[in-house]
């Protein structure tokens, strides 16, 4: 009895998305975000490294709330190919315990996740989703601690699709993540040019790990695109701490 408590509890204690740790500076990914067949959502993703830290930069058009937002961008595992968005893949998951984070469509604030149950690839999980009037977010300048542009990371995004999903979950648009500075094949990152044409839009899906419920926004921020939400216990020292804590718990059980 003692022994299956045990085993669920250390489990329990590890299911936590760490934090990435420190990229090579200099290093910087873009993408073209083009919309999917019968979408009309496009624009531009891109990644760069500053003091260590992967930093957003993104701007997108046709993401108003009449066009079937709210909006969220994910990192997929695979690239684009043959202009399907579908061929992306789930949500980058490389720790294969996170999920997608995703809010209610009547914008509620009930069973919001922390930024530390999301999967890797949840950038807008991580920061926030797009629920706006305009048809355009510019936005960036902000990090998301939990990418890594190190190709020796798990958490490793470059050459991956991001993808843009509407609030019925449609893939609505994507585009692969190129390495654009800071690239070379000693490094491990490659030289890639940036993706073009139509992408497909048929599959529905977005990840392995979507389900038919919406929970909510992670973090704290109320202003959609406004910049990373807010975490009183950051992935990497929650996952410290509440590891610790189990462990000590389950030497007492012992």
């Amino acid at each position: 009895m003692r022994s299956t408590i045990l085993a669920s509890l250390l489990a329990t204690a590890s299911a936590l998305t760490p934090e990435a740790g420190k990229s090579p500076d200099g290093v910087a990914y873009n993408s073209t975000i083009i919309p999917a067949l019968g979408f009309n959502t496009q624009g531009y993703f891109g990644l760069n490294v500053q003091s260590g830290d992967v930093i957003l930069d993104f701007k997108f058009t046709g993401v108003s709330r009449s066009n079937g937002g709210p909006f969220h961008y994910r990192i997929h595992k695979n690239p684009v190919s043959g202009k399907d968005c579908a061929t992306a893949g789930g949500i980058f998951d490389p720790y294969g315990y996170g999920k997608s984070c995703r809010t209610s469509l009547n914008n509620t604030e009930k069973n919001k996740d922390k930024v530390e149950n999301c999967a890797v690839g949840d950038v807008s999980g991580h920061v926030d989703y797009i629920n706006i009037d305009a048809d355009y977010n510019n936005n960036g300048g902000f990090p998301d601690a939990f990418l890594s542009l190190d190709p020796n990371s798990k958490s490793f995004v470059g050459n991956r699709a991001l993808v843009i999903s509407n609030g019925k979950e449609q893939r609505v648009a994507c585009g692969t993540l190129m390495c654009v500075k800071g690239c070379d094949a000693k490094s491990g990152h490659g030289s890639n040019s940036t993706s073009s044409g139509t992408p497909n839009g048929s599959n529905n899906s977005t990840s392995a790990h979507s389900t038919a419920n919406t929970p909510g926004l992670p973090g704290a921020s109320s202003t959609p695109g406004s910049g990373p939400a807010t975490s009183s216990n950051p992935g990497s020292q929650l996952s410290a701490s509440f590891g610790a804590l189990i462990i000590a718990f389950a030497a007492v059980l012992l």
